[in-house]
């Protein structure tokens, strides 16, 4: 009886060293998809690495090509990749997680979901609200009064 092997889709986020010269980079990513193919997973989306500040040093380095890479693999591939990835000198780190079903790789696409608007409630009427205009109900002679008691008061 043979055993199916399950296909997962994974992403693999990665920093490449800003010491690699830019004209050098598409040679690095396509390494890095051969290794992804070599080892028996198949790439669906390879984003361009660019370049970005890092909010904390890796490895003394302030700036790295920062990409992400969608793939389909088996999870004892997933393990092979992980091991041919770690003897690579260029990667200052990277990330392999498991993406779940729903998930469409908008981010990958640069695509975002827009969150839903909440809608601006309509000012309510002080009538409406129970609150009525003060100075409606009271005539301005009795409001003059009230000023003067409590002037003496002071």
């Amino acid at each position: 009886m043979e055993t199916e092997t399950i296909k997962r889709n994974y992403e693999f986020a990665y920093h490449l060293s800003p010491d690699i010269p830019e004209s050098e980079i598409r040679q690095k990513v396509d390494s890095l998809e051969k290794i992804v193919s070599s080892c028996g997973g198949g790439v669906s989306v390879s984003r361009e690495p660019k370049m970005q500040r890092l909010s904390y040093p890796l490895k003394q380095k302030r700036f790295s090509f920062f990409s992400v890479m969608d793939f389909e693999a088996s999870p004892e591939t997933v393990e092979k990749i992980n091991s041919q990835l770690k003897l690579e000198n260029a990667i200052l780190r990277y990330l392999i997680i498991q993406q779940l079903g729903d998930k469409k790789g908008l981010r990958v696409l640069g695509f975002e979901k827009s969150r839903p608007v909440k809608p601006i409630s309509q000012p309510v009427a002080r009538s409406e609200a129970g609150l009525e205009n003060k100075q409606a109900e009271t005539p301005p002679e009795q409001l003059e009064k009230e000023i003067e008691e409590v002037l003496e008061k002071i």
